[in-house]
């Protein structure tokens, strides 16, 4: 448990047991606020909490349990009190066409990368209010080109950027701004998990990842914690003057046109 302070900042991370949402949870700390960290991942958790320089407040959750979600953000507000920064980093991707896809897939996606939002907004927005706060919402390069095979996954992030503009622009006269981070390729457990799909005897997931960094014109993919840096400035006062947009954090990826002269 935490023990409230008046002048502390406060935050709440979704997916914070693992990648972007346990680096995001990382710097927020490091940067002075409190921060209540949701996962169903228990291990994961735990070892965000043994790197936390600051207090936390673990709670382990299923963010697609609707009522179990919506329960946990208000007893993380009621706890933290004076909420701030709430960052939806909590994703999920699977693999397949539509005539693929199962509706259970299909639905874990929605439920994780989409209605997770919409519920962390209903819950906290009236603590957000109060604090003139910020939300950061986790998209996709995915939501603006995308690739064979990932039709939920890209639907969910698409959806994630037309719901971030409508929050923010419900939220605005409150104080509130809403912002979205697209990334490009991001070095990350559901990355690798991916690139291992790819892998040969001749061919390491190390190799895959390191060919589809070569995509991005900058050459490489992205670490968790170039992503973390971004909503975390987002989350600043330093973008203050910045709501209802997406920021494509991609390593140049979707400026360029795939035919090559």
């Amino acid at each position: 448990m935490t023990s409230q302070r008046p002048d502390q900042q406060t935050a709440i991370v979704t997916g914070a047991g693992a990648s972007i949402g346990r680096a995001t949870a990382l710097k927020l700390s490091s940067q002075g606020f409190r921060v209540a960290m949701l996962d169903r991942d228990v291990g994961g958790l735990t070892d965000t909490a043994e790197q936390m320089p600051g207090s936390t407040l673990e709670m382990v959750v299923d963010i697609t349990d609707s009522v179990a979600f919506a329960d946990a953000i208000a007893d993380a507000i009621c706890e933290l009190g004076n909420l701030q920064v709430v960052a939806n980093c909590a994703g999920v991707a699977r693999y397949g066409t539509a005539e693929e896809s199962s509706l259970e897939d299909w639905h874990l996606q929605l439920d994780t990368n989409l209605t997770s939002i919409f519920l962390m907004a209903k819950h906290a927005s009236a603590a957000l209010r109060r604090s003139h706060g910020v939300m950061v919402n986790l998209a996709s390069v995915q939501a603006f080109a995308s690739q064979l095979g990932v039709c939920a996954y890209t639907a969910t992030k698409g959806a994630v950027v037309a719901l971030t503009r409508s929050l923010a622009l419900d939220l605005a006269a409150d104080g509130v701004r809403v912002v979205a981070v697209a990334p490009g390729s991001v070095d990350t457990p559901m990355l690798r998990h991916a690139a291992a799909m790819s892998a040969t005897d001749d061919r390491t997931v190390d190799d895959v990842v390191a060919g589809w960094g070569l995509n991005h014109p900058l050459g490489r993919v992205a670490s968790a914690d170039e992503i973390a840096d971004v909503i975390v400035f987002l989350a600043s006062p330093q973008a203050a003057f910045i709501t209802g947009t997406t920021i494509v954090v991609d390593g140049g990826l979707t400026a360029q046109i795939a035919v090559r002269r």
